[in-house]
């Protein structure tokens, strides 16, 4: 988690373009499979859950900074290719994360569980770090929200 949470490079003072790939392999390190954080997220273990939830809560805050220090590059680079950089590394964070489905069940199995009061103090953190998770992919990767197959909540 330290390597994710490394800060950003000020952009602007390259005057150029950072690569897509290198952006994306210091927001989800190569290593955190889709596989891996989809295993951790279903692991009955709640240490295991959490550990994973706050990685891609981690990953995710990278994710948002990293996009907020492309906006100043518009100065040195054509608006068109920063969005399209925009573009290329949301899309790629989003193939290395986890299925939005997979998050979607663990939420939904966590809030049936707070609804019917059988979590422990601790354990409804887990429900928290879900509900966290999903307002920052909402709002970081909100093409995402096509694919989101839940009810309205109550």
């Amino acid at each position: 988690m330290r390597a994710i949470a490394l800060p950003v490079p000020d952009l602007a003072a390259a005057g150029t373009l950072p690569d897509a790939a290198v952006a994306v392999d210091n927001i989800v390190v190569p290593w955190l499979t889709r596989t891996a954080l989809t295993v951790g997220l279903q692991h009955p273990d709640a240490l295991v859950r959490t550990t994973v939830l706050q990685v891609l809560a981690t990953a995710l805050h990278k994710l948002g900074t990293v996009l907020d220090a492309l906006a100043p590059l518009t100065a040195v680079a054509p608006p068109a290719a920063v969005a399209a950089l925009r573009q290329q590394i949301r899309t790629e964070v989003r193939r290395r994360l986890p299925d939005i489905q997979v998050v979607l069940a663990l939420h939904a199995q966590l809030r049936t569980a707070v609804d019917a009061g059988l979590l422990a103090p601790q354990q409804s953190r887990l429900y928290y770090q879900v509900v966290g998770l999903l307002a920052d992919i909402q709002r970081l990767l909100p093409e995402v929200r096509a694919r989101w197959h839940q009810p309205t909540e109550r």
